[in-house]
């Protein structure tokens, strides 16, 4: 029996042509902004950082974050982020037992965050609070809040207050936990929510 050569383009049978709406009508952009919007939602990371590492400022920078051991995933990530206009920046994660070798993507520019999650931000679903939170913030910083003559004095006591809301309202959403043991059991359907409630944050 001669082994099949994996490497030689397969024969595909002719299929029927799709009556529904094209594929071809589903715009490039849009395909890659869901697509990252799901690894946003599953490997990504909407937070803050405290500035300089100072705990006792009040003072906050915001960051977008996927972190991947797959080249491929990361590869495709930075390309979507390039054709958008979106400025990153690309660190090795070095390899830290348990966890392997890694890259993260960070975007911390105020205006590329802000593009960022407009683009993702219709089709994010477990992240979808997050992102409208620091988004809203994002707003307010850009539009009503700019960085000109506030080095001091009551502009900075203000832009301190909503630094330290942005940061304890995504830490609450991050530790909110859920009452999943009240869900029934399922298959071959869409889980039922009906009865899932969101209690008290962890400590």
């Amino acid at each position: 029996m001669q082994t099949p050569n994996m490497l030689e383009t397969p024969g595909y049978p002719k299929l029927p042509e799709c009556e529904n709406v094209s594929v071809g009508s589903i715009s490039k952009d849009n395909l890659d902004a869901a697509w990252l919007a799901g690894i946003i939602d599953g490997e990504g990371c909407i937070h803050t950082t405290y500035a300089n590492g100072n705990k006792n400022r009040n003072h906050y920078r915001c960051r977008v974050e996927v972190r991947n051991t797959n080249p491929f995933m990361i590869q495709r990530i930075t390309q979507i982020l390039s054709d958008l206009g979106i400025s990153f920046f690309v660190h090795p994660l070095k390899a830290r037992a348990p966890y392997k070798e890694g890259l993260v993507v960070i975007v911390s520019n105020y205006k590329a965050i802000q593009l960022l999650l407009r683009t993702v931000l219709p089709h994010l679903t477990a992240k979808y609070d997050e992102a409208k939170l620091m988004s809203e913030f994002i707003s307010w910083r850009l539009n009503e809040h700019p960085m000109a003559g506030c080095n001091g004095g009551e502009r900075m006591a203000v832009l301190r207050q909503h630094y330290l809301a942005l940061h304890n309202g995504l830490r609450m959403l991050k530790r909110r936990l859920w009452s999943l043991h009240r869900l029934p059991r399922g298959g071959s359907g869409a889980l039922d929510l009906s009865k899932l409630e969101a209690r008290e944050s962890m400590v």
